[in-house]
């Protein structure tokens, strides 16, 4: 660790060079000097002790479970008009797959799993499921997570640690005479 002085647009600042514990390395600039070397010898300090959460902002991992998520999510929006409809539904299947899993163990990789597992799982009428339903339920996951942050149940939502999960969905509607006509065998045979 090291404490050098840096000239820059807005003036001169201290800057504190150091590793946190997870071997990344860190910058923290001051203004003044004694505040520099204060922090410097505080971090030198806490390391020796084995203690890193008053300086490096160490997060603490959730014990906080889905099902735990769940019961807070239902109390605070079991009032909307879509929660009695599909909303409950969907938590259901939520629950059965990731129940009694901490919620700071969920990764971008079981979501992006989840998706795909729903997509390929047939409905109980034995059709593909649509991308839009497996997009509304990634989205009331989204939301859950969303508010587990929000609520201080986790640090950050896995949904951020990646690309968009939802699926392309084809909003545009064909009249009743563009049906018969894609139907009829004329089309078929030219197509």
């Amino acid at each position: 660790m090291s404490v050098r002085k840096e000239i820059r647009k807005k003036g001169v600042v201290y800057v504190v060079d150091y590793y946190d514990p997870n071997g990344q390395r860190r910058r923290k600039a001051f203004k003044k000097a004694k505040d520099a070397n204060a922090f410097d010898a505080k971090v030198q300090s806490l390391k020796h002790e084995g203690r890193y959460a008053d300086v490096f902002e160490t997060k603490k991992e959730s014990t906080t479970t889905f099902d735990e998520l769940a019961d807070h999510y239902i109390v605070n929006f079991q009032n909307q008009k879509s929660f009695n409809s599909w909303k409950r539904q969907i938590l259901r299947v939520l629950r059965e797959k990731f129940g009694q899993r901490k919620l700071s163990e969920i990764t971008y990789l079981d979501l992006e799993t989840f998706r795909n597992q729903r997509k390929a799982i047939e409905t109980s009428a034995g059709r593909t499921r649509s991308e839009a339903r497996v997009n509304r339920e990634l989205a009331v996951l989204k939301h859950m997570l969303n508010k587990a942050v929000e609520w201080g149940m986790l640090d950050v939502n896995p949904f951020k640690r990646g690309a968009k999960l939802l699926y392309k969905e084809d909003h545009g509607r064909l009249r009743r005479d563009q049906r018969e006509i894609a139907r009829s065998p004329l089309y078929l045979r030219h197509s």
